[in-house]
């Protein structure tokens, strides 16, 4: 087959566009304040000016240093020689960069600043201002013009944005798309070896670039039921290469060869994740296609990923964690952790609608055995790294990471166990209450956090809302007893259908008294908010959620609906 011709024109000419800012496509008034559409109200910014609103040189040289030594929340895309000459070449003379390059360091220093507050640190300049400061860069400095940083610069600002919310909404999912759509009219989506102004060292920035791109449309797409923005059939981009930064720079004509998988550089987790997001993302489609797939394709995309799974490298294998030798950097860990997390998540996406349909089929058995047991493994993990983020585990000094594992993935996990439980599909005592004790151990993590986070404690209330679910179905039926107040019922009957590691006395005591079972497992189980499981669900962030808020409540006759997970 020939290779695609040579992508030219109007890519070719946006490519060469100076650094130089041009007026924004927004309004704005003699006063210097514009009004854009993505990211409303700010300030027209001059170079003179967005050098004063940054904090003094030396302590953003501290913040930068501290962002580049933490290898998991640097960007890859931000290659760290040219970034230092560039950085260099900006405090001599503010001009020689792009008001895009500024926001890019704005949101460096927001990054960095997160990180030191995190460790204990009090002389951090404040994030708000560092925030602000790199949207009104963005904007002056026009970023939908397709200039050199425009993409680079959204990206940033995009990821400072999640880890100030820690969960995804529909403005976020809004800027990222438009970063998705200008990445595409600059060609990002398309090889670089297609593009002819592109030299190989920009190419393979673009190739990071794009990656990040493709993780967060279907990070979106997962989040919010709906198609990603990306097709397979409309894109060429090869996976990131093996590579340190040091390996190339902007004067080779040719690039090196990517290193083996044998060798762990920075960028081996880019190069191995960028495949399985691709499959990922077919998986999505067939799972939000209007009309289901045959079960044979379903199959064929489970062998896709297993394929995969079998051909990480050993570097990027998960283990469980007190396992790692006291040399493995906790960067690796969360790799390694991230891989397999989106690996399990896939599973469950895949095979998640036979929990509730063709129920009688033996055939689709595996997928309902698939996806309970990656729901089960999803929470497991949750429970191991939640233990090692406590003070003396593993991950205590760098717990922030942690923050960017999604509540989604986890509540998702929870949500598929009640659903398996509530469906009554076959499964032994043993295995019914493994599932109960670990939807009780996820929502004893949430609820311990519930007063510091907001996503903690939307995570509390929907597991809270799944084990009353569950718990009013395991009552006693026969010659129940005089009911306490609504809540004791619902309450006593959880720490019954919890409690699998203390011997209660047979039969079960008919008070339903939390006093005798609660303290027994160590932790008290506070459902002060009792609201019904539909009014939980019903979170415009949340959309993939319908089929099962129709399963718990036992709906009749209740279908499939391709929007839902």
């Amino acid at each position: 087959m020939p290779a695609p011709a040579p992508v030219t024109g109007i890519l070719d000419s946006e490519l060469d566009v100076p650094p130089t800012p041009s007026p924004p496509p927004s309004t704005h008034n003699w006063t210097g304040d514009c009004q854009d559409l993505i990211f409303g109200r700010g300030e027209m910014l001059t170079h003179e000016q967005a050098v004063a609103r940054l904090p003094q040189q030396h302590q953003c040289d501290r913040l930068v240093l501290l962002y580049f030594r933490h290898r998991f929340t640097a960007a890859p895309y931000i290659h760290t020689n040219k970034f230092q000459k560039e950085y260099d070449s900006f405090w001599r003379a503010p001009t020689s960069v792009s008001l895009l390059w500024i926001s890019c360091l704005a949101s460096i220093l927001w990054i960095a600043t997160a990180i030191a507050l995190e460790k204990g640190e009090s002389d951090a300049p404040r994030l708000e201002q560092l925030a602000a400061l790199a949207v009104d860069c963005l904007v002056s400095g026009d970023y939908l013009a397709a200039k050199p940083y425009s993409i680079e610069a959204l990206l940033l600002h995009g990821y400072t944005e999640m880890r100030e919310k820690h969960m995804v909404d529909s403005s976020l999912w809004a800027k990222f798309g438009l970063t998705a759509r200008l990445a595409q009219r600059m060609g990002y989506h398309r090889d670089p070896k297609y593009l002819s102004n592109v030299t190989p060292f920009e190419g393979e920035i673009r190739r990071r670039a794009w990656f990040f791109i493709e993780v967060f449309d279907i990070l979106f797409s997962f989040q919010q039921g709906v198609p990603p923005i990306i097709r397979d059939d409309e894109c060429d981009t090869e996976a990131p290469a093996n590579l340190y930064d040091a390996d190339f720079d902007e004067n080779m004509m040719v690039l090196p060869p990517s290193r083996p998988p044998t060798e762990p550089t920075s960028n081996l987790y880019l190069s191995i994740k960028s495949r399985l997001c691709r499959i990922l993302r077919r998986v999505l489609r067939q799972s939000l296609s209007i009309h289901p797939p045959p079960y044979e394709e379903v199959l064929k995309l489970n062998d896709e990923l297993h394929h995969y799974h079998s051909q990480v490298p050993p570097a990027l294998q998960i283990k469980p964690i007190r396992s790692y030798s006291f040399t493995d950097q906790s960067y690796d860990i969360m790799h390694r952790l991230m891989l397999e997390m989106m690996f399990l998540k896939s599973l469950c996406f895949l095979h998640r609608p036979y929990l509730n349909r063709e129920k009688d089929n033996p055939q689709c058995d595996l997928s309902r055995n698939i996806c309970r047991e990656a729901a089960l493994r999803i929470l497991d993990i949750h429970a191991e790294y939640e233990e090692e983020s406590k003070p003396g585990g593993r991950m205590y000094e760098d717990k922030y990471m942690l923050s960017s594992l999604t509540v989604h993935d986890f509540l998702i996990a929870s949500m598929i166990l009640c659903l398996d439980i509530t469906e009554n599909l076959p499964s032994t005592p043993a295995d019914r209450s493994r599932k109960l004790k670990a939807l009780g151990t996820s929502y004893k993590i949430w609820s311990e956090r519930k007063n510091a986070s907001r996503e903690a404690a939307h995570a509390t209330r929907v597991v809270g809302a799944i084990l009353r679910r569950v718990s009013m179905q395991d009552m006693p039926q026969s010659k129940p007893p005089p009911p306490p107040p609504q809540s004791d019922i619902r309450d006593g009957s959880l720490a019954i259908l919890l409690n699998n590691d203390v011997q209660l006395p047979t039969p079960v005591p008919t008070t339903y008294d939390q006093s005798q079972l609660i303290p027994a497992m160590g932790f008290s189980l506070d459902f002060m908010d009792t609201a019904p499981i539909d009014n939980v669900l019903k979170d415009a962030n949340m959309a993939d959620w319908t089929l099962i808020d129709h399963i718990l409540l036992d709906r009749p006759q209740s279908t499939y609906h391709p929007a839902a997970l």
